[in-house]
């Protein structure tokens, strides 16, 4: 049964490595309580205690619940099984805060990295700078097509993302100068085949970057900025939402902008945002100011 709901997931958009983490998920279920479809409550209530004991974070212990929730649902509407166990089980939805995010200066910092005297120096900024300019997912980022970019109207036009779900996103001034130039001279050096439509094309294979050399990329230049351990493709996609926030960004254009279906999922951006709002509170409001200025504290 595992199979053919993955296949229900593919059908629904999910993407592979969604519905490889659920029949992860899934399995282990199965190999944990031998019963298959016929798990019982007890026993994933018992297998929720089992996770927590070998230290899972809790995050992480909810994602799994929530998989498993979903696959039981969907054993019972399709008349699989005749009582959902996972029905009374409840678990929180957590909707954290991003953590690590990079900020604006270590951003800067990563952008001077490549050395845009030679061609994977001019690849590798556009790819950086693309990625900060319009937080666009990694998977998203390599899936882009030539065609799929106009830089005379400053977008981008991503096809299928995550949920299948297309988008537009503007593109900034700084990604548009060093696109043109990866374009212009990098592009047509790397490819070994006329026909290839990838955008961002590898050095090695003259074909499209796999999902993963978006990481390497991020690699090369990480250990020489401050805290660089911190820095990946998510990391850098969050700091744009939240730089456009800090700097007046309506919620609903961020929420169009990362591609979200449902707001409140955008919404924790706003909550960050609260907590800078604090800080900047306690430090400049001229009341908890002269208060801290008495006392021979700094606000």
């Amino acid at each position: 049964m595992i199979q053919e709901y993955l296949v229900y997931l593919a059908m629904k958009g999910c993407t592979e490595g969604t519905r490889n983490g659920m029949n992860k998920t899934l399995s282990a279920l199965y190999k944990h309580t031998n019963a298959g479809i016929n798990t019982t409550e007890e026993q994933i209530r018992k297998y929720c205690i089992w996770l927590k004991r070998k230290g899972l974070k809790k995050s992480t212990i909810n994602v799994t619940m929530h998989r498993i929730k979903g696959y039981f649902k969907y054993l019972k509407k399709e008349g699989h099984i005749l009582y959902d166990p996972a029905e009374d089980i409840k678990v929180e939805r957590l909707k954290n805060l991003p953590q690590n995010i990079p900020s604006h200066e270590q951003i800067e910092m990563l952008m001077a990295q490549p050395d845009t005297e030679t061609l994977i120096g001019k690849r590798d900024r556009a790819i950086l700078e693309l990625l900060y300019t319009s937080a666009m997912r990694k998977r998203e980022v390599t899936n882009l097509d030539i065609y799929d970019v106009n830089l005379k109207k400053k977008e981008i036009f991503i096809r299928e993302g995550k949920g299948k779900r297309d988008r537009v996103v503007p593109i900034g001034k700084e990604a548009i100068k060093w696109m043109n130039k990866y374009i212009e001279i990098v592009r047509k050096r790397y490819i070994k085949d006329s026909e290839e439509k990838a955008l961002f094309i590898s050095e090695l294979t003259g074909r499209r970057l796999k999902h993963a050399s978006i990481y390497d990329v991020i690699e090369r230049y990480r250990d020489k900025i401050k805290d660089g351990q911190k820095l990946s493709p998510h990391r850098i996609r969050h700091a744009c939402a939240i730089g456009m926030l800090r700097n007046g960004a309506n919620i609903r254009i961020i929420q169009k902008m990362l591609g979200h279906k449902r707001l409140d999922t955008t919404q924790i951006y706003t909550k960050l945002n609260i907590e800078d709002l604090k800080t900047a509170h306690h430090k400049y409001h001229p009341r908890d100011k002269m208060k801290a200025l008495e006392s021979g504290k700094k606000p």
